[in-house]
């Protein structure tokens, strides 16, 4: 089985991650954190994602109409900590219309920053990677998310 996926335009994520939290602010704050990786795919272009998911994380992400497929060949396992991470990848536009269909609250919270009321999510262009050739060489300027 093959993902189909361009290599010249998919993000491979690495890390990511919010504060533990136990009020209603946490799931918030994920959500802008969701809502910077869709800013930052907008403004670069990237087609797809691929990612390590630990299975809790892609669950929540399911949950939300955010659904990603093991990479051809993978399977869960151990992995940084983690009792059961999983090698994923999904395509953007095919991402972002599973999550308007089955999740239309959230794809308004992650895809149109509708409802993040106190947290500030700089605009799309200061997600735009500056490109020396082939090569990323830094964001093309500081885009912390805030929270006010």
């Amino acid at each position: 089985m093959d993902a189909g996926l361009d290599l010249t335009s998919t993000i491979e994520i690495a890390t990511i991650s919010s504060r533990r939290s136990t009020n209603s602010h946490g799931l918030r704050h994920t959500f802008a954190l969701y809502r910077g990786l869709v800013l930052a795919a907008r403004a670069n272009q990237y087609s797809a994602l691929v990612a390590v998911l630990d299975d809790r994380v892609r669950r929540l992400l399911d949950t939300v109409g955010l659904l990603t497929l093991p990479l051809p060949g993978t399977g869960p396992a151990p992995y940084l900590g983690s009792p059961a991470s999983t090698p994923v990848f999904a395509h953007g536009p095919q991402i972002l219309d599973n999550q308007r269909r089955v999740s239309p609250e959230a794809f308004a919270l992650v895809s149109q920053g509708a409802g993040l009321d106190g947290i500030s999510v700089p605009p799309e262009d200061a997600f735009r990677l500056r490109r020396d050739g082939d090569r990323v060489t830094a964001w093309a300027q500081t885009a912390p998310l805030a929270v006010g």
